[in-house]
């Protein structure tokens, strides 16, 4: 995936051999979990040149995800693929040293616990496939279909409080960006979802589900929780129920004035636990996704207009996610560490010269 400099594969095996022939330990540069990222949400232009985080993980406020045509799923869909789109803003930096950072109400505007406060909103769009491998009892599961369809995730960061800011708790429904690059935001990362160790299921609770005999419940129950205005999909109903989701996300690029790396030239996000449910009640369901995706829920979210017909409406859900970080050191630590390996290795040598010289 890069080049390793002048340092290359011929130096590095010689060295490793060497090493090994004469005792000399070889510690290879590795990923590590869960590390810290140097993240600046204003990219080196806010009021406070020095507002720059050790975040370790990111929160995001609980959002809006949308499995298109994922609903009215039964065992006779086993193998049918759902294209999902998933929505949120960033609720809180988790931070192992210096300032602290969380958000304010349901703008995203980030604020510390040092002068200076930026009016930046960070916002996370992803939209990858999903494959159902499993109904039964209730329990739905899928694995990724990475090669179908579009597979990215991208984070952006804008203005808080123009017209195009996200706000995930008002009626409209429309206060979300659109990709690919929305007037006034800056994108700041992009990647896409690995395979490798991903787990997707939704559980359904049967009695709201009108197919089985069970009474549906409100979508939007959102009310006025954390200042939102209900008011979205009023009259429709939904299924209930809870899922969750892990998965590991390969960055493709990122901007180095939001992610002051340094040290580092890759890294992963790991979205350990994603959780899924319905009804809405953290956040309001968004009328418009941000793709410009209408979705078409019929009469009950989760099942189709009328229940029976076999149709497949788009299914939507809240999801509140946190990910944290996987580093990859950059190529000149590797050099410099086969650099330490070979000095060590000439001095080991060395010293057994001299030892066996006067032993004889």
């Amino acid at each position: 995936m890069f080049r390793i400099g002048n340092c290359g594969k011929l130096r590095t095996s010689l060295v490793a051999l060497v090493a090994m022939t004469l005792g000399v330990a070889v510690f290879a540069p590795a990923a590590r979990a869960g590390n810290v990222v140097i993240f600046d949400p204003t990219g080196g232009a806010g009021a406070n040149p020095g507002f720059r985080f050790q975040a370790n993980s990111f929160e995001w406020k609980s959002g809006n995800a949308l499995g298109i045509q994922g609903g009215n799923l039964s065992a006779a869909d086993i193998g049918r693929d759902v294209p999902l789109l998933y929505q949120a803003i960033l609720g809180a930096i988790n931070t192992s040293a210096g300032p602290n950072a969380s958000t304010a109400g349901n703008s995203g505007l980030i604020s510390s616990d040092v002068a200076g406060s930026s009016l930046n909103q960070v916002v996370i769009t992803a939209r990858f496939t999903e494959t159902l491998t499993g109904l039964a009892g209730g329990v739905a599961t899928f694995s990724p279909n990475v090669g179908v369809g579009p597979n990215e995730v991208r984070i952006y960061a804008q203005l808080a409080g123009n017209a195009l800011s996200a706000n995930q708790n008002v009626s409209s429904g429309v206060g979300f960006p659109t990709q690919p690059s929305p007037p006034g935001s800056t994108l700041i990362l992009s990647g896409h979802v690995l395979a490798t160790g991903f787990v997707s299921n939704f559980q359904e609770i049967t009695s709201s589900d009108p197919r089985f005999g069970g009474t549906p419940e409100a979508l939007n129950q959102h009310g006025s929780l954390d200042g939102g205005v209900s008011g979205a999909y009023t009259g429709i109903k939904t299924i209930t129920g809870a899922g969750n989701t892990r998965l590991t996300v390969a960055v493709d690029s990122f901007n180095t004035n939001y992610f002051v790396t340094g040290s580092f030239p890759l890294f992963t996000l790991n979205f350990n636990t994603i959780s899924d449910g319905l009804p809405f009640r953290a956040v309001e369901p968004e009328l418009v996704m941000f793709t410009g995706k209408v979705p078409d829920l019929g009469a009950v979210n989760g099942a189709s207009a009328n229940n029976t017909d076999g149709t497949h409406k788009d299914f939507l859900f809240q999801s509140q996610a946190n990910n944290d970080f996987t580093t990859v050191p950059e190529p000149s630590s590797v050099c410099m560490a086969a650099t330490a390996i070979g000095i060590l290795s000439t001095v080991a040598l060395r010293r057994r010269k001299a030892s066996s010289a006067s032993a004889a």
